[in-house]
């Protein structure tokens, strides 16, 4: 039913305080964040397909330079850029 512990009596302190310790700073396990910058929308998105298959979420930007902007908002730890877009000069 959920329960994590089983404390007895006599309680121990220690225990109890080492146990709540455990359950309240519980590190949270977060995946990995990829910007991908590229112009052409279909390359893009095939790289978040297989991106998103292995667990990593995607943020895709079309317009390189508004890429400070995505960067910002999406905190990403990687960005994988096209630097060919000659559309973008």
């Amino acid at each position: 039913m959920g329960g994590n512990a089983y404390l007895v009596k006599p309680l121990d302190i220690g225990s109890l305080i080492e146990w709540i310790d455990k359950l309240v700073n519980k590190p949270t396990e977060e995946g990995y964040h990829v910007l991908i910058v590229d112009d052409d929308k279909e390359v893009a998105q095939h790289h978040a397909l297989i991106l998103e298959n292995a667990g990593i979420s995607t943020a895709i930007c079309h317009n390189p330079i508004r890429v400070l902007e995505y960067m910002e908002k999406y905190r990403s730890d990687l960005i994988l850029m096209d630097l060919y877009m000659p559309s973008f000069k």
